[in-house]
C-alpha cells in the first residue's frame, strides 16, 4: 500500500507541475490581454469621439441640406409670381428628365441642354412658342441659307473643344475628322489625295507639334494639291498680332477661341468659296 501511495503521489505531484505551468501561461496571457486593452484604450476612445463627430457632420449636413430646399422652394415661388406669363426656357448641362418637375414648378415651358447648340435652340424656342419645327431633310438652316459640304480636317488637343467643335461644324453640314496636334495633321492630310480634305481648321497651342509648325510643315509638300489646302487659324486672342502671325506662317483666316459660331462659319464660307 505504500508503494501505491508513493506512486499516486508523484503522480498528483505531476500533475500539480501541469497545472502550475497552465496557471502561469494563464497569468501571462491575462496580463497581456489587460496591456492590449490599456494600449487600444486611446484609439477605443477616438472612435467614439470621431463616431460623435460624424453623427453631429450628418445631422448638420441634413439641417443645412433641408434649408436649402426650403430657401428653393421659396425662390421657385417667388419666380413664378414674377414670370408669371412670361416664356421660359431653362438651359442646363444636366438632362431634362433630372430636373423636369423643378422646373416645371418654376414655370419652365422648355429646355434646352448645354453646351447650346442652334438647331436644339431652335427646337426649343420652336416648343415653346408654339411654332412647327423646321423639317429636318430639307437642306437649309432655318434663315434660308443653304447648308454646308465637305470633309474638315479638324486640328485641335483639348477633347472638349474637339467635341464642341465637331458638333457645330456636323450641324452645319460638314464631315469631321479630327488629329490631336499638328504631326498627326500633316501625316493624316499625306494620306490622302488633294480634295480629300476641304480645308484645315487648325489650333495654335498644341502638344508635339503646334499650329504654326504644322501649317509650315502643309505649305512645305511636295504636292501642289496637298500644300495649297486652305487652313483657318484657331488661338486664344483675338489681337491684330495674332491675324498677322498666322498669316505669317501660311495660314489663311484666324479666328479666336471661344469659337463664336457666326464668326466661324464666316471664316469658313469665305476660305471655301461658299456664299
Amino acid at each position: 500500500r505504500l508503494a501505491k501511495t508513493e506512486q499516486e503521489l508523484a503522480v498528483s505531484r505531476a500533475q500539480a507541475g501541469d497545472t502550475a505551468r497552465e496557471l502561469e501561461t494563464a497569468r501571462r496571457e491575462r496580463d497581456e490581454a489587460r496591456a492590449g486593452l490599456e494600449a487600444a484604450r486611446p484609439n477605443a476612445q477616438a472612435y467614439l469621439e470621431l463616431k460623435e463627430r460624424a453623427a453631429g457632420v450628418e445631422l448638420e449636413a441634413h439641417r443645412r441640406a433641408q434649408a436649402i430646399q426650403e430657401k428653393a422652394e421659396r425662390d421657385t415661388r417667388q419666380l413664378r409670381r414674377q414670370l408669371d406669363g412670361i416664356p421660359v426656357l431653362v438651359m442646363a448641362e444636366c438632362d431634362w428628365p433630372d430636373i423636369e418637375q423643378e422646373a416645371k414648378d418654376a414655370g419652365a415651358g422648355a429646355f434646352c441642354a448645354q453646351p447650346l447648340f442652334l438647331s436644339e435652340l431652335r427646337a426649343a424656342l420652336a416648343e415653346l412658342f408654339g411654332l412647327p419645327a423646321a423639317p429636318a431633310d430639307s437642306g437649309h438652316q432655318a434663315d434660308g441659307r443653304q447648308l454646308r459640304s465637305g470633309r474638315i480636317l479638324l486640328v485641335e488637343d483639348n477633347e472638349l473643344n474637339q467635341e464642341i467643335a465637331v458638333a457645330i461644324l456636323e450641324e452645319e453640314g460638314f464631315e469631321v475628322e479630327v488629329a490631336g496636334n499638328g504631326r498627326e495633321a500633316v501625316a493624316m492630310l499625306c494620306q490622302h489625295q488633294p480634295g480629300w480634305y476641304r480645308l484645315v481648321l487648325m489650333d495654335i497651342q498644341m502638344p508635339v507639334m503646334n499650329g504654326y509648325q504644322a501649317a509650315e510643315a502643309i505649305r512645305a509638300l511636295p504636292d501642289e494639291g496637298l500644300r495649297s489646302i486652305p487652313i483657318i487659324a484657331m488661338t486664344a486672342n483675338a489681337f491684330e498680332e495674332d491675324k498677322q502671325e498666322a498669316l505669317r506662317h501660311g495660314m489663311n483666316a484666324h479666328i479666336a477661341k471661344p469659337i463664336d459660331i457666326g464668326l466661324l462659319l464666316e471664316a469658313l464660307d469665305e476660305v471655301a468659296g461658299q456664299e
